[in-house]
């Protein structure tokens, strides 16, 4: 029943930003010019600004979604080094594994979550900080490698978070500001996991 319930109410509203997400990265690449690179990153910073204030906001929070996922895909570009490597499609399984296993232990553990989240709330903003100073400082490659090993980690226990209070928070709030939480989880693994990936074929 629960996760009919998931499936029906609030998996759609993810699979709407990472269809959006993939648009915009397929028909959206980045500019060529360094103004229209920062004009567009204003308004991704404004749209995800929009989206949490608006988020428990249903049709406002929906068309936001939207708008965020496919500015977000538009820079998926500057994650491309030429090598066919490892490509999207293996972060995309890997992100699959991970919420598959989050799933599971957020389930088996559930209820026993509360006291953790705090603390990795905490942390995802450290973790999102600590990458504007890699990116600033230039380290090597391999440093970039366990930053994203750890956002993995780090949003992998977050997503067990999420699916542990899932149960409870269907009852109180909509369907689409369960879908927006889901789809930002995923979409940070997505892109730790095409990181590091991108780190260890370098």
């Amino acid at each position: 029943m629960w996760l009919t319930r998931l499936s029906l109410q609030v998996f759609p509203f993810s699979l709407l930003g990472l269809v959006a997400s993939i648009l915009g990265a397929w028909l959206w690449p980045p500019s060529g010019s360094p103004g229209g690179t920062i004009l567009r990153a204003l308004i991704l910073l404004l749209s995800f600004v929009g989206l949490v204030a608006l988020k428990k906001t249903t049709t406002w929070n929906i068309v936001l979604l939207a708008i965020f996922g496919a500015l977000i895909g538009s820079f998926a570009g500057l994650l491309e080094t030429g090598s066919k490597l490892q490509p999207w499609w293996l972060s995309l399984a890997f992100t699959l594994i991970i919420l598959t296993i989050s799933l599971l232990v957020g389930r088996a553990w559930s209820g026993r979550w509360n006291d953790i989240g705090v603390g990795l709330w905490v942390l995802t903003w450290i973790y999102l900080l600590g990458w504007a100073g890699l990116w600033l400082v230039h380290l090597d490659p391999l440093f970039q490698g366990v930053w994203a090993g750890f956002g993995l980690v780090l949003f992998g226990g977050m997503s067990a978070v999420w699916f542990s209070n899932s149960e409870q928070d269907l009852e109180r709030l909509p369907g689409s500001t369960l879908g927006i939480d889901l789809y930002l989880l995923t979409l940070n693994i997505i892109l730790a996991a095409r990181i590091l990936l991108l780190n260890v074929g370098s």
